[in-house]
C-alpha cells in the first residue's frame, strides 16, 4: 500500500488534532489567563523606585532590636547627596534608654551608618552595615555573634 507523504502529513495532524479537544469554556479562558499573566508583569514593575540609590532616608524610621540590651530604637534621618545624618531614642529592655547619632553614607542600595548610643555621660558606638529592602524599609546590621540583622520601617 503507496501511502503519499501529503496523505501522512494530513494523518498526523488529524491524529494530533483529536487528541486534543478544546472545549469552548476553555478556549475562552486561555486570552483571560493571558490578560491576567501580562497585567500582572506590569503591575509588578510599578509602584516602587527603580533605583535604590533614588530613594531618600529623610524621615522617622522604627527598628526593633530586641537582643544586644536594646529593645527599639527611632531614628530621623536626613538625607544630602548620599549623606545621612540623624538623631534618635533607644529604649534598653530594662525600660530606660537613652539617645542614638546617625552618621553615613547611603550608595545604591548599600547604607553604611555610624550609630552612638548615650545614656548619661556613656556612649558606645558601632559601625553598622545595611541594605535599602524598598523605599519604607531597610536592614542595619548589628555586631554580635552572629550579626543582629534588625529591620527600620517608616
Amino acid at each position: 500500500m503507496d501511502i503519499h507523504p501529503a496523505q501522512l502529513e494530513d494523518e498526523r495532524q488529524v491524529n494530533l488534532t483529536n487528541r486534543l479537544p478544546r472545549s469552548p469554556a476553555r478556549a475562552r479562558r486561555f486570552p483571560r489567563l493571558v490578560a491576567s499573566v501580562l497585567l500582572a508583569a506590569a503591575l509588578a514593575g510599578c509602584g516602587g523606585p527603580t533605583d535604590p540609590g533614588d530613594v531618600d532616608l529623610t524621615g522617622r524610621w522604627r527598628g526593633t532590636v530586641s537582643g544586644l540590651g536594646i529593645e527599639f530604637v527611632t531614628l530621623d534621618l536626613t538625607e544630602t547627596e548620599a549623606q545621612v545624618n540623624g538623631t534618635g531614642q533607644w529604649t534598653a529592655t530594662d525600660g530606660t534608654g537613652g539617645t542614638v547619632s546617625a552618621i553615613g553614607i547611603h550608595f545604591g542600595a548599600e547604607l553604611q551608618l555610624r550609630l552612638a548610643f548615650t545614656r548619661g555621660t556613656v556612649e558606645e558606638a558601632f559601625v553598622v552595615p545595611g541594605r535599602l529592602e524598598g523605599a519604607d524599609e531597610f536592614y542595619l546590621l548589628f555586631p554580635s555573634d552572629p550579626p543582629k540583622r534588625v529591620t527600620f520601617v517608616r
